[in-house]
């Protein structure tokens, strides 16, 4: 049994989303009780996925105004009675460029939009967004150390659209199994989305 499979029927997820696919040949693209919505950099390396359990309703949902080739992201929606949440994933490289940058800022303002506009009752980003830059905290406004543009521009971005972000312990391990920094975030424009968040090495 392939390990991501083991994983989704161990912990039974209703909604798994994933960065860095590599989506090959042999990858699980087919799991039993899930849909899945899938954008692949048809290159190596990248690719974003969202797995989805069938009973929720999820559909793909386009967020307009950004172009497909500029930032890796995929969106869908679920439904439980009246309530509508929009989920996205998004994959920023760790170089990425100035427009990519700016792509992304403005796709997270038009996921934003899509719910104040009361067409969805709430938001939920995950990715992993290699922001080394940014010192996350519980208890405060994140500091940006050293400071550069493009991390301070996020994290403004998050502020204006009033989205909060829930991770806070080390996400990053490097080669000799210390954690540095927080790079897979989970966005939201309701904290009471999250309840019960654990990190754990993969």
């Amino acid at each position: 049994m392939h390990l991501f499979e083991l994983e989704l029927l161990t912990e039974d997820p209703d909604v798994a989303v994933v960065t860095e696919t590599w989506f090959r040949d042999s990858s699980l693209v087919n799991v039993n009780g899930y849909t899945l919505f899938r954008k692949d950099r048809n290159s190596r390396g990248g690719g974003v996925a969202i797995y989805v359990k069938e009973c929720l309703c999820p559909s793909k949902v386009f967020v307009p105004n950004l172009s497909d080739n500029l930032v890796e992201n995929i969106w869908c929606s679920i439904e439980n009675g009246h309530d509508k949440l929009l989920i996205g994933c998004i994959y920023r490289p760790p170089s990425s460029s100035n427009i990519t940058n700016a792509s992304i800022n403005l796709l997270i303002q038009e996921a934003s939009k899509l719910v104040s506009a009361r067409r969805y009752s709430s938001l939920v980003i995950c990715g992993d967004f290699n922001f080394p830059s940014i010192k996350w905290s519980k208890f405060g406004c994140p500091d940006v150390i050293p400071f550069n543009k493009e991390s301070s521009d996020f994290v403004e971005n998050l502020q204006d659209f009033f989205l909060n972000q829930m991770v806070f312990d080390h996400t990053f391990q490097s080669n000799d199994e210390t954690t540095t920094n927080t790079f897979d975030l989970i966005l939201t424009s309701c904290q009471n989305r999250i309840s019960d968040l654990k990190t754990k090495p993969v």
